[in-house]
């Protein structure tokens, strides 16, 4: 009894640390997606709401539910730069699994129209 205890944890915990690696991977695609739209000239709102929209549409597609609700994603200006911050927790599925901190930051410059050569 005690073996199949042990072994059903450290299957569990295995599991966990493949949806911590998919998790990770859907907040890095939502920061990324999310200083892209941000950063596209003419972004409908400007770049700070564009960023957060497209953050909140990705994160509900990739991570909604229990397991993303604990993830915050932030969106400003710096300079010319749209920037996104992501900072959280991934919970653990058992008391034994602490919850996976995470943090994760993603940066692109604001497009501009170039200036016409004479």
């Amino acid at each position: 009894m005690l073996a199949m205890a042990l072994t059903l944890v450290v299957f569990m915990g295995a599991i966990n640390l493949i949806v911590d690696e998919y998790g990770k991977g859907a907040v890095r695609t939502a920061v990324d997606e999310a200083t892209r739209a941000g950063s596209l000239q003419g972004a409908p709102g400007g770049p700070v709401a564009a960023c957060q929209a497209k953050a909140a549409e990705v994160m509900s597609g990739l991570l909604s539910g229990p397991f993303g609700q604990h993830v915050t994603i932030t969106c400003g200006l710096q300079g010319n730069q749209v920037i996104a911050v992501a900072s959280g927790l991934l919970p653990g599925w058992l008391r034994v699994i602490p919850a996976d901190p995470l943090r994760v930051v993603a940066i692109a410059p604001l497009e501009h129209n170039p200036t016409p050569s004479s």
